[in-house]
Parts: structure tokens; sequence; C-alpha cells
């Protein structure tokens, strides 16, 4: 009897091991299902609202990835034209959208690179934002794309171009000059390393003056006119 009760009780413990295991299983693969399905509030449509309370340091390095492949994809696009066929929709048109199309996940994360209360959030914000700037660097001293804009400044078209664009594109010619275009290899290389170092250094220094945690006491009577909720969570 002793013997029956042990081995009914062993295998009672058996199946309870089992059946928690398995739920456990179940409930990990539903959570892992959700986050699959999770929609990134970092990736949305023209002018939709982001949804800055549930953004996760996943979310950034996912939208990061997402934006710089894409970028890529245009920019072959851009680089895949014959010159004699260029035009300012299928060449500086797509560049636009470019930059357009990083912005819309760069400025987000650099506002909450500066005020967002999570650290893990910040930190993956500051690291993002490092490599789009990076990638700006890389773009803007791009010699391929550099000589297709200037094959289309040098068309019919774009002498016939209305003032915005114009000015676009003279912006576009300006600034791949400035990035080191018609320099040695040697110098263009070290260019980027100062760019990027830069890049760096200034988003250092602004994380060091948000972190900064200061003091400044002022008289009550200073303090006139300010709202009442206001004076008493700083006294």
């Amino acid at each position: 009897v002793l013997k029956q009760i042990s081995y009914s009780l062993i295998l009672g413990i058996l199946l309870l091991i089992l059946s928690c295991s398995t739920f456990q299983f179940q409930h990990d693969q539903s959570s892992n299902e959700a986050e699959h399905s999770r929609t990134n509030p970092l990736i949305n449509g023209l002018n939709e609202t982001i949804d800055f309370e549930n953004i996760r340091e996943n979310d950034i390095w996912q939208a990061t990835e997402n934006i710089l492949r894409d970028a890529d994809v245009i920019l072959e696009e851009i680089l895949s034209i014959h010159d004699s066929l260029r035009s300012f929709e299928n060449t500086l048109l797509p560049l636009d959208d470019l930059y357009n199309h990083i912005s819309k996940v760069w400025n987000p994360l650099e506002l909450l690179s500066s005020v967002s209360n999570i650290e893990s959030v910040r930190e993956a914000s500051d690291e993002c934002s490092i490599i789009i700037q990076q990638y700006y660097v890389e773009l803007s001293a791009n010699e391929s794309l550099y000589k297709a804009v200037l094959a289309y400044s040098q068309t019919n078209d774009a002498h016939t171009l209305k003032k915005n664009r114009k000015r676009f594109l003279e912006s576009e010619l300006r600034d791949f000059k400035h990035s080191g275009l018609g320099l040695s290899v040697d110098k263009q290389e070290k260019l980027k390393e100062i760019q990027n170092q830069l890049s760096e250094l200034s988003m250092n220094f602004e994380n060091n003056i948000i972190s900064h945690v200061d003091t400044i006491f002022i008289p009550e009577e200073l303090m006139a006119g300010l709202p009442d909720d206001y004076r008493q969570e700083r006294y």
C-alpha cells in the first residue's frame, strides 16, 4: 500500500511539473508573439503622432536599422540612373526623401536622448544617433552620389529650376565640397574621422549638460506671479 502511495505521489509530482513547464512555455510563446506583433512607435506614417511613452530600447535599434536600410535602397536607386536621364524627380527629389526618411527617426531620438527618464532608452538613443550621424558623414562624402548630383546640375533641366529647387541643388553641391570631395583620399578619410569625432563630442557635451544637477536659490519675492503649486514643489 505504501509503495502504491509513493508511486502515486511521485507520478502526481511529475505531472504537476510537466503541466507547469507546459504553461510556462505557452506563456513565453504568447509573450514573444505579442512582442513580435507589437507596433514600433518610431515607425509610422507622415504626420502621425509618436507614442513616446511606450518607446523601448529595442524599438530604437529596430527603427534605426530600418531607416538606414531603406536609405540604402533609395541611394542605390539614385545611383542606378544614367547621367543622360537625370532629372530633379529621379535624383534630387529622392535624395530629399532620403533625408526626410532618416529625420523621422533621428529627430525623435535626439529628443529621447535629452528628456527620457529611462536610462536604457537614453543610452540607445545616443548610440543610434551616433550611428545615424556617421551614416550622414559617409553619405556627404559619397563620390558617386556627388557625381550624380553634379551631372544633373549640368543639364538643361537644372538650369531652369525654380528658386526653391535651385537653392536645394546649390546647397547639396556646396555641402559635398565642404565634406572634402575634391581633396585627396587620405585627406577625405581624415576629414570624415574628424567629423565623426565632433559628432560624438557634441553629443557627450549635451548629455553632460542635461545630466548636471545644480541649484539656484531665489528669494520668495522674486517668484511673484508663478503658480502656487510650482512654488510649493520647490520649497
